[in-house]
């Protein structure tokens, strides 16, 4: 979702918006609103991504707050997560996690946090495997979210994504620390 780039680059995750190309487009929409509270204008993200956005059916004005992280790595390149991290999800209403965990404590410390929507990554081992799907798909407030770790390869990676996730809105996906 290119008006959540600033929000998400931070943690590395990367979203794509899948829209259809029949769908309506609100071109008077001059100004988008991401959950957390932040408001943006459409050309601090390029011009088109704004109509991408409105033609999937991403409204303005979401009450639902996410906390969008991946690849943690705990506690191979951190100790534990971040202070700032907790508190964030603390007053996250769901969190989503895209993958390499590495290990258990860090998905048990976050469910103790709030509400986790989680997906295994190819560092993570049998016990998190055991306890999260590869995929995970959530409706939220009317926009489908798919959670996926691997996505494959840069080149061509947008393309082959939205033919993969045709049905979901949002692609929040790790691995590529980007």
């Amino acid at each position: 979702l290119g008006l959540a780039l600033d929000l998400l680059h931070r943690q590395d995750v990367d979203v794509f918006v899948h829209r259809e190309a029949d769908d309506p487009v609100d071109a008077s929409a001059d100004r988008v609103h991401v959950p957390g509270g932040k408001t943006h204008a459409p050309s601090l993200f390029g011009g088109s991504d704004l109509a991408r956005c409105a033609a999937s059916g991403y409204r303005r004005g979401m009450a639902t707050t996410l906390l969008l992280i991946a690849d943690t790595h705990v506690p191979g390149r951190a100790r534990a997560l971040p202070d700032a991290v907790l508190a964030a999800a603390d007053a996250a209403d769901l969190i989503v996690h895209a993958g390499d965990w590495v290990a258990a404590s860090v998905l048990d410390e976050l469910e103790r946090h709030g509400e986790v929507l989680g997906v295994w990554g190819n560092n993570d081992g049998a016990d998190l495997r055991s306890r999260l799907p590869e995929v995970a798909r959530r409706t939220i407030e009317g926009v489908r979210f798919a959670v996926v770790h691997e996505t494959g390869a840069a080149a061509g990676r947008e393309r082959r994504m939205d033919a993969v996730y045709s049905d979901d809105d949002v692609l929040v996906f790790g691995h590529s620390h980007i």
